[in-house]
């Protein structure tokens, strides 16, 4: 009985080690589980970073335009009307749809051909 009694409490820490080891595995998934999560959000936080450069690039692109445009209207002091200060503002509010960013700037274009050849001819009447 002695014996047999023994055995059985050895038999019962064996037991109670596996538990244990089974835990400990537990909390290695957790923890596999969390930093995965934490590549996640870093991958989402670069990837939104990347996004806001994008938009600041297009809209670095789209101030040199705006200064070429200034540049060429230099020539001839009545062309200065020709990029009014709220076309400038309705450009860089539309910077995150691209669409209509072209279309806007296809109509700045065209209007600024318009007004550019009516400029060009109060220029040449005024001098």
């Amino acid at each position: 009985m002695h014996h047999h009694q023994r055995y059985q409490q050895q038999h019962q820490q064996q037991q109670h080690q596996q538990q244990q080891q089974q835990q400990q595995q537990q909390q290695q998934q957790e923890e596999q589980q969390q930093q995965q999560q934490q590549d996640e959000q870093q991958q989402h936080h670069h990837r939104h970073h990347q996004q806001q450069q994008q938009q600041q690039q297009q809209q670095q692109q789209q101030q040199q335009q705006q200064q070429q445009q200034q540049q060429q209207n230099n020539y001839c002091l009545c062309l200065l009307l020709l990029v009014p200060p709220q076309q400038q503002q309705q450009q860089q509010k539309y910077h995150q749809h691209q669409q209509q960013q072209q279309q806007q700037q296809e109509h700045q274009h065209q209007q600024g051909l318009v007004l550019r050849q009516q400029a060009a001819a109060t220029c040449t009447d005024s001098a």
